[in-house]
């Protein structure tokens, strides 16, 4: 039965991309029948369904788009709600190993007493070989803090995780405006207007968007707004496979459901940013990283 619901969630998988990717030609036509070889090969009558979400994944990066993935509930929830179980942890790598970059509030890591900066070099007595697994797994973590090994003893458990914008002082002259999420409750106007309006206390702001897998594209043209000052076209979105149509603009209005069906009904949308949301004209610099993604790439 397991098998039955493996394959059959694979297939859907396969069909639903073929249907909705963005163009539609024989290289598309060729992924969709090798997609589909391998939702029924014989390999899934003993795969587990971890394994089962490896190949999709693995099908899925044969397209080689960006931020084309396959989330598990869990996953989806904490991304899309910020809600989830979780330990707390926030890693990056560096030199090969995985460092605590933030420590979340309210969470398990926090009352472990894990701090940035910390080193994890065990995981339940094994190396660390992702850094999602840090998020979620439970157990024993062997830390290294300066010349010392810790352990600590973690439990991830359910956490609301804010991933609203934020902007903090780094020096008398600059300014650290995080944006972890382009989710469209965050980019609510007259909450953005009040976040942009300290950006005039600096003469340099740092845009940090590592770890931001995109959102709302509205919310991400408003965020751009305050530094372009004036309404500025900025790109195009473009649906080859759609009828030749091109929309006049997306309107300021964060509605996910109207800008998927502007989506569905122009093979062309026109990106401007706003006004109303005011003008920085100092330096900026940007921060990327591997999972930057989605509107964070067109930002």
């Amino acid at each position: 039965a397991k098998t039955g619901i493996h394959r059959n969630v694979f297939t859907d998988i396969c069909a639903l991309v073929s249907d909705r990717f963005y163009f539609s030609d024989e290289k598309l036509d060729a992924w969709f029948e090798k997609c589909q070889l391998d939702s029924q090969s014989k390999g899934l009558l003993f795969a587990s369904r971890s394994e089962v979400l490896v190949r999709i994944q693995n099908q899925l990066d044969g397209l080689e788009a960006s931020h084309l993935r396959i989330y598990e509930p869990a996953e989806d929830q904490l991304l899309w709600h910020g809600e989830g179980v979780d330990t707390g942890i926030r890693a990056r790598w560096i030199d090969g190993r995985p460092v605590i970059i933030r420590v979340l509030p309210g969470s398990a890591a926090e009352r472990g007493g894990l701090r940035r900066g910390d080193e994890i070099e065990l995981v339940n007595g094994e190396v660390p070989i992702g850094l999602s697994q840090l998020q979620t797994t439970s157990g024993n973590y062997s830390i290294r803090r300066f010349d010392k090994t810790f352990e600590f003893i973690l439990k991830s458990a359910p956490l609301v995780v804010d991933h609203g914008p934020t902007l903090t002082r780094l020096d008398s002259q600059s300014g650290l405006l995080e944006i972890s999420s382009f989710r469209s409750e965050y980019f609510k106007a007259d909450y953005w207007r009040q976040v942009s309006a300290g950006l005039s206390a600096y003469d340099h702001v740092v845009i940090d968007l590592r770890g931001n897998s995109g959102g709302n594209i509205v919310a991400s043209l408003r965020a751009l707004s305050p530094f372009f000052c004036t309404p500025t076209a900025i790109g195009s979105l473009s649906m080859p496979r759609h009828a030749p149509s091109i929309a006049q603009s997306l309107p300021d209005d964060l509605d996910d459901q109207h800008q998927l069906q502007i989506l569905e009904d122009h093979s062309e949308i026109p990106l401007f940013t706003f006004s109303n949301y005011g003008c920085f004209r100092g330096r900026t610099s940007v921060l990327v990283d591997q999972t930057t993604s989605s509107v964070a790439e067109v930002f």
